[in-house]
């Protein structure tokens, strides 16, 4: 009798799990659902299995000690509905959709704000360099006006030794004349 009540718990059990797994199952083809809608990675909820070995050394247990079999079923059904209900849980909402398109809005605001920023330190790069060919070209002028006067005053000083030398020559011209 008491072999009998174990192996009706058991497929009990069993049943659930399977139940449970065809809920995983749904609950994945949703994830997989809205992964596409939000493009993002999205855990996948795993398999648990660990019950049913829980469940074959709660079986060995069970017929030294008959007096605990209502107890183990209830904590193992109570185990499973808390199990699925952790699952449904993990599964992603609207709201969680919201939160990442918000979160995504927001990635790309920043990234266009860092890119106005680029661009107006490359505006202030070409104003400096702009700037300082400016300053060059001046300088280069300087340099060619300062060259033209010092070759200007090098011509004048050689026309004055040179119509300085003509006089002292027609002088002595004279003189000798």
């Amino acid at each position: 009798m008491l072999l009998t009540t174990v192996q009706q718990q058991q497929q009990q059990q069993q049943q659930q799990q399977q139940q449970q797994q065809q809920q995983q199952q749904q609950q994945q083809q949703q994830q997989q659902h809205h992964k596409r809608q939000i493009a993002t990675t999205i855990t996948t909820i795993p398999i648990i299995s660990s019950n049913s070995s829980s469940n074959s050394s709660n079986s060995k247990t069970i017929s030294s000690h008959s007096n605990t079999i209502s107890s183990i079923s209830s904590s193992s059904s109570t185990a499973i509905s808390s199990s699925s209900s952790r699952s449904s849980s993990r599964s992603p909402s609207m709201q969680q959709q919201q939160q990442q398109q918000g979160r995504l809005q927001q990635q790309q605001g920043q990234l266009q704000q860092q890119q106005e920023r680029l661009q107006q330190q490359q505006e202030r790069l070409q104003q400096q360099q702009n700037q300082q060919q400016q300053k060059q070209q001046q300088q280069k002028q300087q340099q060619q006006k300062q060259q033209q006067q010092k070759q200007q005053t090098h011509n004048s000083k050689g026309s004055k030794r040179s119509t300085a030398a003509a006089a002292a020559a027609a002088a002595a011209a004279a003189a000798q004349g």
